[in-house]
């Protein structure tokens, strides 16, 4: 038997650490229940959109918990759609940083006979070419189950 557990809006930062310590007691109890799989749906960073070293700094924080780990991005992370966030806005340059530090941004994980997909829907609605990509790729692992 496997377990999931799904986590979101972390919001760590190696400067703004506020969110830090809640981060800490979160991860105790992860190493405790030992899943099979830990899934962060969204906002690991406070700020990974603006600044690389935020999403690394996730990456570390999540290597202590010691299970499996597989990220999606949020808005804080890569950006948002124009017309919600026209100062920093989902573009080529915060995809690719997220990709350098956690991989692409659409992920699958099969356990057992569950199928998990996480997709990066901040691109969609933006018009950015990947986004026909995700829905294709999308479309390809539901197909293939």
């Amino acid at each position: 038997m496997f377990n999931v557990i799904q986590i979101s809006d972390t919001h760590l930062s190696p400067v703004r650490r506020h969110f830090v310590p809640n981060w800490n007691a979160v991860a105790r109890w992860l190493r405790l229940q030992a899943p099979s799989l830990v899934i962060n749906t969204g906002d690991v960073s406070l700020d990974g959109a603006e600044d690389k070293s935020e999403l690394l700094f996730c990456r570390q924080q999540f290597a202590s918990i010691e299970s499996p780990i597989l990220c999606v991005p949020g808005n804080h992370d890569v950006g948002d759609s124009l017309h919600i966030a026209p100062g920093q806005p989902v573009n080529d340059v915060r995809q690719n940083r997220w990709r350098a530090v956690f991989g692409d941004d659409w992920r699958l994980r099969d356990i057992e006979h569950c199928r998990m997909v996480g997709l990066n829907i901040m691109i969609f609605g933006t018009h950015h070419a990947v986004a026909a990509r995700i829905w294709e790729w999308f479309n390809s692992v539901l197909c293939a189950r």
